[in-house]
């Protein structure tokens, strides 16, 4: 574009006044009629400020408390939106503060479909096909309760020795997770990787919905997620050992 249109490339503020002198050249009046009739309306534009100028189209001003949502990508937009340096189109962008602006009240900003949640959990819901699959959900979720449909794997992960029922037949754990919720390190970690691990499974759920599905108390379910949210993040610090149900 440059070889064929060298005033384009030029400085907008330092290209001689007057009408810009545009090539006869294929890439050029393509790129023009790409940016006037499908990136913009021109006709359109040319319409709406005519119509201004005879009267046909009244203009009315109001003050309002933040700007129109037509002005937000113009706020919004990328450094090359304006001419002057980023220091003045920085200035320029915050000195207009543009609020939320959603036409609903702030209590309701937080509530969830339920018909979203039930469409996320059908979404997440493990299907394992074999064995080894199996065995990664109850890696994933340290604790599991026991699934009818899933009986014939588990017997094949006993047989090897890669599982085990716990808690009186109450849950299935893997193996390799039994010392982490029987032994000394059971703690306040344990039980937050445990919950992200339900977490995935399960989809949006209620502390008690994760307490029933982990078998901790709904206290230290509650303790674990908000650990879970520190850790975020950062390790979180051993407090108290969970009581398991």
């Amino acid at each position: 574009m440059a070889a064929v249109f060298p005033v384009l490339a030029a400085c907008q503020e330092n290209v001689a006044p007057g009408p810009m002198e545009i090539p006869d050249q294929v890439l050029v009046r393509q790129t023009l009629d790409d940016c006037l009739h499908e990136a913009m309306d021109i006709d359109g534009l040319r319409s709406m400020v005519a119509g201004i100028e005879s009267g046909r189209i009244t203009v009315l001003v109001r003050d309002t408390t933040e700007p129109s949502v037509l002005a937000h990508q113009i706020l919004n937009g990328a450094p090359f939106t304006y001419l002057d340096d980023g220091e003045f189109e920085n200035r320029r962008s915050r000195n207009v503060r543009v609020p939320r602006g959603l036409p609903v009240e702030a209590r309701d900003l937080a509530r969830l479909d339920p018909g979203a949640i039930a469409r996320v959990r059908s979404e997440v819901r493990p299907d394992p096909r074999d064995a080894d699959e199996l065995h990664d959900l109850l890696l994933t979720a340290y604790l599991m309760r026991p699934v009818a449909a899933w009986a014939a794997l588990f017997c094949e992960l006993t047989a090897a020795g890669r599982a085990a029922a716990v808690r009186g037949g109450a849950f299935w754990c893997a193996t390799e997770r039994r010392r982490l919720v029987d032994g000394p390190e059971a703690g306040p970690e344990v039980a937050a990787d445990m919950l992200r691990g339900h977490l995935d499974m399960l989809g949006p759920a209620t502390v008690p919905d994760l307490a029933a599905a982990s078998g901790l108390a709904p206290s230290d379910a509650e303790m674990a997620l908000l650990a879970a949210g520190e850790r975020g993040l950062r390790a979180a610090r051993p407090v108290h050992r969970p009581r398991w149900h």
